[in-house]
């Protein structure tokens, strides 16, 4: 039965069906998170609702506008329908509002995310109490032995170090907050079945988000627990990065730069034990922000590439503005490339079986062989 004809009642059976493993995941890391706040006497309150007021009061309207003028702006363009514009924009409104799994599944799946995000979020910030920042001095020293023995951001300065590109690099890098909650709603709304054979590009764009938080944002920044180049000095590790930061001080003056607000705020709240997290190791804006342009080629191949070019932004912002040393941006990038099979084969596992996961990670472009 194609899936725009199910009503709601029959659509939540087939919702829960198709995303029982990405529902388990999430789950089983919120048990660790219950778990971990309970061994660090630390209670864990997985406010979800407050994320869920924050994405749809203040996100999802935005992002509703957005998409009814871009679409509006395909149809005069591309589409020229000769029915006229508002028949077609009619037709669209009716296709979506009238596919209720479709709608289901993007709200079960943006409840979901949320509450999984205060999961991740709370150990996150409970990193410090269980591992020292220890990793720093060493990834500063790998970080000058790949790039010839120089800092990394010693490089940028000469070539990126006036107030023009310094504002760009700084919108683009707090910018992204807000690229990875629309690409998220769109992931979470769009048809389950998608043209490739591996279940739709949104939901493996789903379970890779939720893969790369859980490996990168937590697993990994607990392993490696390091803080930045912005809190060297202040964690005892010498100067190395002074002249850097001192650099960004002296560009406050000609243009805003966000970055140094919140670096302080977020060295207050570590210092006042709040629940506000502090971890360089990997990049979570590289691994994200390469999850985007994976998603966007699925889309189109133009898009693809502004977000490649929106990629190399963001590698330069997290040195430039002193969050990330470059290996905590290559490490990113890597995370993010490696959770999209993974959970291309996650989601081919929940659909069709061991068999049929198998087919997609074998085929090319996660196509299952016949």
């Amino acid at each position: 039965m194609p899936t725009a004809t199910l009503s709601g009642q029959s659509a939540i059976p087939a919702i829960l069906r198709r995303n029982w493993l990405l529902l388990g995941i999430v789950a089983a890391h919120g048990v660790v998170a219950l778990m971990t706040g309970l061994a660090l006497n630390r209670p864990f309150d997985p406010d979800v609702m407050k994320q869920l007021s924050r994405l749809f009061l203040s996100f999802v309207p935005m992002f509703l506008i957005f998409l009814a003028v871009w679409r509006f702006g395909v149809i005069c363009v591309h589409t020229r329908p000769r029915g006229g514009i508002p028949a077609a924009l009619a037709a669209d409104l009716r296709a979506v509002f009238t596919d209720a799994e479709r709608l289901l599944q993007g709200v079960f799946l943006l409840v979901v995310l949320s509450a999984f995000s205060t999961g991740v979020m709370f150990l996150k910030s409970s990193i410090p109490q269980i591992v020292p920042f220890v990793w720093d001095p060493l990834f500063a020293d790998l970080d000058r032995v790949l790039h010839g023995g120089f800092d990394p951001y010693r490089l940028l300065l000469p070539v990126l170090g006036g107030a023009i590109p310094t504002a760009i690099i700084n919108f683009c890098y707090h910018f992204w907050i807000l690229m990875m909650y629309f690409c998220m709603f769109v992931a979470a709304f769009s048809r389950a079945d998608g043209p490739r054979g591996d279940g739709g590009a949104g939901r493996v764009y789903v379970m890779t988000h939720v893969l790369i938080w859980i490996v990168g944002g937590n697993l990994m920044a607990l392993v490696f627990s390091s803080a930045g180049p912005v809190y060297f000095e202040r964690l005892g590790y010498g100067d190395t990065y002074a002249p850097l930061m001192a650099h960004l001080v002296q560009m406050k003056d000609l243009t805003t730069i966000w970055s140094l607000n919140v670096q302080d705020m977020v060295w207050t709240s570590y210092v006042e034990d709040r629940n506000i997290g502090i971890s360089a190791m990997p990049s979570m804006h590289l691994a994200t922000s390469t999850l985007m342009a994976i998603y966007a080629f699925h889309h189109s191949r133009w898009l693809g590439r502004v977000m490649v070019a929106f990629v190399g932004i963001i590698l330069i912002g997290s040195v430039y503005l002193g969050w990330h040393y470059a290996i905590d941006s290559y490490a990113g990038i890597g995370v993010a490339l490696v959770g999209w099979r993974v959970a291309r084969w996650l989601v081919a596992l929940s659909d069709r079986g061991l068999d049929g996961a198998r087919g997609v990670l074998a085929a090319p472009h996660g196509v299952p062989a016949e």
